[in-house]
Order: C-alpha cells, then sequence, then structure tokens
C-alpha cells in the first residue's frame, strides 16, 4: 500500500508513515523547509521522525514542550516501547529534547543506522527506493526498506522538534496482529531469499554497515 500510495503522489517529497499518527504542530510547513534544504533527487538522504504513543486519556502534545511534559508524568513513550523497542526506539532522547529546545526552528544531524530491525518513518524522495514489493505486511516490510536504504549507503539524519504520536499505548499484540502475522508468515521464506539475493547483488560492499538482515 505505501507504493501504492507513493506512486500517485504528485510531490517530489514523500514521507513513510501510517495514517493513524498524528503530527505535531505546523508540521507540514516545518518539515517541507528541512526537506527542501536536504532531500533531492540521488542525494541519498533521510530525514528520520521520531515517533511516540500516549495514554488515552491525555491530550496529544503539538510540540516537544507539551511533550516531554507528558514523557515525564509516564504519560508518553516512544512508540512500541514495550511491544518492540528494538524496531522504534531511537538513541539519545533526551539530547533530541535538549537540541529541541537550543533553537526556534528544526534541523537536521546525522544518526547511525540503528540496526536491521529497525523501522523508522522518514522523509526521503520520489525517486529513492520503494518498498519490496514481495515482503509480507508486518513481517519485517517497513525493516526492509530502512535495510535497503543503509545498503545503498543513505545518510540517515535526524530532525529536531518534529515528531509524530500514536493515541493509546500498545502493550502486547491484538488477536488481528498475530493473525495476520501467521497468515503473511507463510509467505516469509521465499521473500527473504529473492530479498537478500536482490540485496546483495546490487549492494555488494555496505553488509559490514548495515549488518545481516534476518527473518
Amino acid at each position: 500500500m505505501r507504493n501504492v500510495a507513493r506512486r500517485g503522489a504528485p510531490s517530489s517529497i514523500h514521507i513513510i508513515s501510517d495514517i493513524e499518527m498524528v503530527f505535531s504542530s505546523k508540521f507540514a510547513k516545518r518539515a517541507k523547509k528541512l526537506a527542501n534544504e536536504h532531500i533531492r533527487e540521488g542525494g541519498k538522504k533521510l530525514i528520520v521522525i521520531r515517533r511516540f504513543e500516549i495514554e488515552e486519556n491525555v491530550n496529544i502534545p503539538t510540540n516537544h514542550t507539551s511533550l516531554k511534559n507528558l514523557i515525564d508524568a509516564r504519560k508518553a513513550f516512544e512508540f512500541h516501547h514495550q511491544l518492540f523497542p528494538t524496531g522504534h526506539t531511537i538513541e539519545a532522547l533526551w539530547e533530541w529534547f535538549r537540541r529541541s529546545k537550543a533553537k526556534p526552528e528544526p534541523y537536521i544531524w546525522e544518526i547511525p543506522y540503528k540496526n536491521p530491525s529497525w523501522e523508522p518513518q522518514f522523509i526521503m524522495h520520489a525517486t529513492d527506493p520503494f518498498s519490496e514489493e514481495n515482503m509480507p505486511t508486518r513481517v519485517r516490510d517497513q525493516q526492509a526498506l530502512a535495510y535497503e536504504l543503509c545498503r545503498a549507503n543513505y545518510t540517515f539524519l535526524l530532525a529536531s522538534q518534529l515528531f509524530n504520536v500514536h493515541r493509546g499505548v500498545k502493550r502486547e499484540s491484538t488477536i488481528m496482529d498475530s493473525a495476520i502475522v501467521k497468515h503473511q508468515s507463510r509467505l516469509r521464506y521465499s521473500a527473504f531469499k529473492n530479498f537478500i539475493k536482490r540485496i546483495d547483488s546490487t549492494y555488494p560492499n555496505t553488509l559490514k554497515r548495515c549488518k545481516k538482515f534476518v527473518m
């Protein structure tokens, strides 16, 4: 579905996200400015956006200050901090808050690719690689895209101030989640084998940088 959306998008700048995520105040305007400065065809740069989840009974934070207040009160957390932290958390959260407070407008700095289980949401160019078509949904489909971008020697840039949130803290997998994974797992071996074969052939010199992708 992400590929369908990207192919139909009229903009040269794409953000890879989920429909239920709510973005910080003036996100589009601020993100566009950063993207126009740093994202271009062939530039091999991505702007990573931090993700959070909040308890159901609190107001959605609109800026980094209100977000930090919720985190201090244990009402907001990094996305899927209990369910799948290795795939979603980004190091140096307090440094991000410090940098977000230091300047009035968002800016970016380079961060390392975390690991092959990482599935960040990011801003990219329309000509950048698309998601792996044959990777089963919820079976490392978003991780596969981030991994390919790492193998292609893309630079990951983290933006200050900009973020999105999910209302509700997910503490365990739902029955629907488990059913989807069980169904899609039938396809995982062939998809994984073909994906790794293509990646190793296309980007033979970057395995050390990104480590081994596993299912």
